[in-house]
């Protein structure tokens, strides 16, 4: 005579199959894995716009010029061509900031601060698909990565020397 309780059905009673706790916490990091990415590729690791020209004034220095941008002068959101309508001039800018909303230029004064500042809209962009992912993923360009790379580990190695 068998004496155990008697077997209840591994069932939920809404007639699913037990979720077993390994599996819902394999959900629960995925779903947040994912929800991380997907915040990483909608945020731009710069703001380039003219909102964000409007916030730098004359007489700036180069760092707060850069801390407002978020980042030092370059190509971001994987811009490879573009065209705008900025001006030629034989002076180049001092200080730019190329991305898929155009470019943020500015040119200094005669106390090397900023002098003024322009916002050229893009009207044509190609975008590497490849350097967008590496940059929104990395938080920083494959242009910086590929510089470290090939001078920034041989720079670290003279420091430690």
């Amino acid at each position: 005579m068998d004496l155990s309780p008697p077997i209840e059905s591994a069932r939920q009673p809404s007639g699913d199959p037990p979720v077993r706790p390994r599996r819902r916490v394999l959900r629960w990091i995925a779903i947040s894995l994912a929800g991380i990415v997907t915040l990483l590729l909608s945020w731009p690791v710069v703001r380039i716009s003219s909102e964000t020209a409007s916030l730098i004034t004359p007489g700036m220095t180069r760092d707060q010029a850069e801390r407002i941008v978020g980042a030092e002068p370059g190509w971001y959101d994987g811009v490879d061509s573009f065209s705008t309508n900025e001006p030629y001039s034989k002076d180049r800018h001092w200080m730019a900031w190329t991305g898929a909303r155009g470019t943020l230029a500015l040119t200094p004064d005669q106390n090397g601060r900023v002098g003024t500042v322009n916002f050229y809209p893009a009207s044509r962009v190609h975008q590497s698909q490849w350097e967008l992912l590496v940059e929104r993923l990395t938080r920083s360009t494959e242009r910086q990565w590929e510089w470290w790379w090939m001078y920034g580990h041989i720079l670290d190695r003279r420091r430690t020397d």
